[in-house]
Protein backbone atom coordinates (compact mmCIF):
# COMPACT_ATOMS: atom_id res chain seq x y z
CA UNK A 1 0.00 0.00 0.00
CA UNK A 2 0.87 3.09 0.19
CA UNK A 3 1.19 5.54 3.20
CA UNK A 4 -1.43 7.97 3.61
CA UNK A 5 1.56 10.98 3.87
CA UNK A 6 2.64 9.49 0.59
CA UNK A 7 -0.39 10.17 -1.14
CA UNK A 8 -0.97 13.63 0.54
CA UNK A 9 2.48 15.16 -0.60
CA UNK A 10 1.81 13.60 -4.19
CA UNK A 11 -1.83 15.13 -4.55
CA UNK A 12 -0.20 18.54 -3.22
CA UNK A 13 2.40 18.23 -6.03
CA UNK A 14 -0.48 17.07 -8.97
CA UNK A 15 -2.61 19.96 -7.58
CA UNK A 16 0.00 22.57 -7.64
CA UNK A 17 1.13 21.47 -10.98
CA UNK A 18 -2.06 21.91 -12.31
CA UNK A 19 -2.77 18.29 -13.28
CA UNK A 20 -6.01 18.39 -10.68
CA UNK A 21 -7.85 19.91 -8.37
CA UNK A 22 -9.47 18.86 -5.19
CA UNK A 23 -13.53 18.46 -4.76
CA UNK A 24 -15.17 18.73 -1.70
CA UNK A 25 -17.92 16.21 -1.60
CA UNK A 26 -21.38 18.16 -0.87
CA UNK A 27 -22.95 15.39 1.22
CA UNK A 28 -19.86 15.06 3.62
CA UNK A 29 -17.61 18.60 3.63
CA UNK A 30 -14.86 16.26 5.01
CA UNK A 31 -14.13 14.42 2.09
CA UNK A 32 -12.38 15.85 -0.63
CA UNK A 33 -11.78 13.83 -3.83
CA UNK A 34 -9.09 14.45 -6.65
CA UNK A 35 -10.35 15.53 -9.57
CA UNK A 36 -8.38 16.12 -13.30
CA UNK A 37 -8.00 19.32 -14.42
CA UNK A 38 -7.81 19.54 -18.62
CA UNK A 39 -4.04 19.99 -18.06
CA UNK A 40 -4.36 16.29 -16.35
CA UNK A 41 -6.66 14.75 -18.97
CA UNK A 42 -4.02 15.69 -21.64
CA UNK A 43 -1.05 14.25 -19.26
CA UNK A 44 -3.25 10.84 -19.26
CA UNK A 45 -3.91 10.60 -22.87
CA UNK A 46 -0.24 11.45 -23.68
CA UNK A 47 0.79 8.37 -21.89
CA UNK A 48 -2.04 5.98 -22.73
CA UNK A 49 -1.33 2.73 -24.51
CA UNK A 50 -5.01 3.59 -25.97
CA UNK A 51 -3.49 6.93 -27.51
CA UNK A 52 -4.92 7.27 -31.54
CA UNK A 53 -0.76 7.31 -32.37
CA UNK A 54 0.84 4.90 -30.17
CA UNK A 55 -1.96 2.60 -31.43
CA UNK A 56 -0.89 3.08 -35.26
CA UNK A 57 2.89 2.68 -34.57
CA UNK A 58 2.28 -0.07 -32.13
CA UNK A 59 0.09 -2.08 -35.28
CA UNK A 60 3.26 -1.34 -38.00
CA UNK A 61 5.14 -3.67 -35.68
CA UNK A 62 2.34 -6.33 -36.60
CA UNK A 63 1.73 -8.66 -39.66
CA UNK A 64 -0.95 -7.47 -41.69
CA UNK A 65 -2.43 -10.91 -40.46
CA UNK A 66 -1.96 -10.15 -36.69
CA UNK A 67 -2.91 -6.58 -37.42
CA UNK A 68 -6.59 -7.31 -38.88
CA UNK A 69 -7.30 -9.26 -35.50
CA UNK A 70 -5.77 -6.63 -33.12
CA UNK A 71 -8.41 -3.67 -34.99
CA UNK A 72 -11.14 -6.07 -34.70
CA UNK A 73 -10.24 -6.60 -31.10
CA UNK A 74 -9.86 -3.24 -30.19
CA UNK A 75 -13.65 -2.45 -32.48
CA UNK A 76 -14.87 -5.09 -30.15
CA UNK A 77 -13.80 -3.68 -26.94
CA UNK A 78 -14.70 0.06 -28.43
CA UNK A 79 -18.18 -1.61 -28.71
CA UNK A 80 -18.44 -2.63 -25.41
CA UNK A 81 -17.31 0.22 -23.79
CA UNK A 82 -19.74 2.21 -25.74
CA UNK A 83 -22.37 -0.61 -24.10
CA UNK A 84 -21.02 0.19 -20.78
CA UNK A 85 -21.47 4.12 -21.30
CA UNK A 86 -25.03 3.56 -22.32
CA UNK A 87 -25.67 1.70 -19.48
CA UNK A 88 -24.16 4.38 -17.05
CA UNK A 89 -26.54 6.52 -18.45
CA UNK A 90 -29.35 4.43 -17.86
Amino acid sequence: GVAASTLSATLMRLEALGYLSRVRAAADRRFVAPKLTPKGRDAVAGTSVLNAARVAEALENLTPAERKRAVDGLALLAKAASALKRHAKG
